[in-house]
């Protein structure tokens, strides 16, 4: 009886320990100025590297922008007039960690996520849920709507009114428009680069006015 006690105890605590704030990566302020909410109090983001946890709020300014690296090699680029919360859970399955990393998105953000089997990440708006697996994609909400556009991999955006789903393939692109639906697959739009600074300075009038953009050279930049 008091052996079960302990190995219940044990656990509990275990468990605690590991979805207690956890440190989830660093950021760096690439240019502008920004703000990282924790615990609720706002805290200006310096010019140097600083360590981000779970439950962080990130905005960045006007002209802002902001280089995302976290635990386990995945990047998130976040634009100017953007907001991102973090959410990281820490779950025992058997003897392994599994990681579910979440993101609440307002504005603009390109990310690189490396396909691990033990950590799950998505991407959320107030109108879709972005699931993500080894794949470099922007995702976008601006205006009530959810757009997604895929540089490499795969990714599934579902709509949060009637939970209709979309595979999104490299060089295309979607997206969840304010009523829910869930709009037809398209070619990948060079506006959607736009703010990202290893792209922007390259990019024709071409690709900068909506046209279909090389993707090819876009990924030798990250």
């Amino acid at each position: 009886m008091f052996k079960y006690i302990y190995l219940v105890l044990y656990f509990f605590l275990l468990f605690s320990k590991l979805n207690a704030q956890i440190i989830t990566g660093n950021l760096i302020l690439i240019e502008g100025s920004g703000v990282l909410y924790r615990d609720n109090k706002p805290r200006p983001i310096p010019k140097t590297k600083i360590i981000i946890k779970d439950k962080d709020l990130i905005q960045t300014k006007k002209n802002g922008k902001i280089k995302i690296l976290l635990f386990g090699g995945d990047e998130i680029f976040l634009a100017s007039n953007s907001e991102i919360k973090f959410e990281e859970k820490v779950k025992l399955v058997g003897l392994a960690k599994k990681i579910n990393r979440s993101f609440n998105l307002s504005g603009r953000l390109l990310a690189k996520i490396k396909n691990n089997l033990s950590r799950e990440t998505n991407i959320r708006t107030v109108n879709a849920i972005v699931g993500v697996k080894g794949t470099d994609f922007i995702v976008e909400y601006v205006n009530d709507n959810t757009r997604v556009g895929t540089i490499e991999g795969t990714v599934t955006m579902t709509s949060v009114e009637n939970k209709k789903s979309i595979d999104i393939d490299s060089g295309k692109m979607s997206s969840v428009t304010s009523d829910g639906t869930v709009l037809p697959i398209t070619a990948f739009s060079g506006d959607m680069m736009r703010d990202f600074e290893f792209a922007g300075e390259r990019m024709n009038s071409n690709e900068a006015s909506g046209e279909k953009i090389d993707l090819n050279y876009y990924k030798l930049l990250f």
